[in-house]
């Protein structure tokens, strides 16, 4: 009877199973998205709208919604510090809500 393999996390399963240059993608992509992810959370916990931020940014709310949901590839260092400006000034607007 074969022994189940187990693994440590799900990019050192894909890098098994599909290759180091599959892993190594699959890799960037699950960091990327976990990124995403923070962000998306960091906008909930503010109430701040996609519109609000993507006006912020100087994107459209299109293209906000397409990164937030992982469909665009052009998530910036830009971007990433539009979504924290955005979050600084609302805290430093309302500090107690």
């Amino acid at each position: 009877m074969e022994s189940k393999k187990s693994y440590n996390n799900v990019e050192e399963m894909v890098v098994d199973l599909f290759g180091n240059k599959e892993g190594k993608k699959f890799n960037k992509r699950a960091s990327k998205r976990r990124y995403v992810t923070r962000l998306i959370v960091f906008r909930c916990v503010h109430s701040l709208s996609r519109k609000k931020i993507a006006r912020h940014i100087g994107i459209s709310k299109k293209r906000l919604d397409k990164i937030e949901s992982g469909k665009d590839n052009g998530l910036s260092i830009e971007i990433v510090m539009g979504y924290f400006e955005t979050f600084h000034k609302k805290i430093l607007k309302n500090p107690l809500q």
